[in-house]
């Protein structure tokens, strides 16, 4: 009976002890899933690691300061043409796009989007169809500001002090120059600039004195309205 009693003992302290041990190994397992930091109130999946420790820089633009990814892999950028152009000129190909639904597209630049999708209007992008692409950055201008806090909460948003829809003279050196140094690709618009420049002096050698007795018009379409730009620009 003896003998009995203390086998039967020995068996429910083993089952006791195999569940102990897994109880203690499947919690070890879940803490991985949840972050260790102060704030442990969020669960942290894989994706949401990766994007905690990337590293990031701090960045002015034309709301104050905000900090943004050292690598940014998946920009949507909130314009077709002031801010694409000078990003694709960098080599950076955004997730996403909004477009100006009144401007006259470039057959050049539809060629080289075709395949990026479009979040809407650039007047009012869809905040879904961002949300949808996970950018770990989005780019846009001043006047779509209203929508920065929404933005804000999706990825680290950066807004340009241009105006495109009032002023056509933006300064296409200037947005270049700051994506450029946001995205550390200095030297890449360096060489770009250095290249205009050269073109531009060629062209100016090659009708040499012809440029003191000709008049160059510019004209601008915005849907079916032209702006012509006088020489005073």
């Amino acid at each position: 009976m003896l003998k009995k009693k203390v086998l039967r003992a020995f068996i429910l302290f083993s089952f006791f002890a195999a569940t102990s041990v897994f109880t203690i190994t499947a919690c070890n397992s879940e803490i991985g899933w949840f972050d260790r930091g102060e704030d442990t109130s969020i669960a942290v999946y894989p994706d949401r690691l990766d994007q905690k420790s990337a590293e990031k820089k701090s960045v002015n633009h034309a709301l104050g300061q905000v900090e943004i990814p050292l690598s940014p892999q998946k920009i949507v950028v909130l314009d077709n043409s002031f801010l694409l152009d000078p990003l694709l000129a960098l080599g950076v190909s955004p997730a996403g796009i909004a477009v100006c639904p009144y401007c006259i597209s470039s057959d050049t630049l539809s060629d080289l989007v075709a395949d990026i999708p479009s979040v809407g209007d650039w007047e009012r992008p869809s905040l879904e169809k961002i949300l949808n692409l996970k950018p770990d950055l989005i780019i846009g201008h001043i006047w779509q500001g209203a929508q920065y806090s929404l933005l804000s909460e999706i990825a680290p948003t950066v807004l340009v002090g241009t105006d495109s829809r009032l002023d056509y003279r933006v300064d296409f050196k200037e947005n270049l120059t700051y994506l450029a140094d946001i995205l550390d690709k200095g030297d890449k618009a360096n060489e770009l600039l250095a290249n205009y420049n050269m073109r531009i002096e060629k062209f100016r050698q090659k009708l040499g004195n012809g440029l003191n007795n000709m008049t160059v018009s510019v004209v601008h379409l915005n849907g079916s309205q032209p702006s012509v730009y006088g020489s005073n620009l």
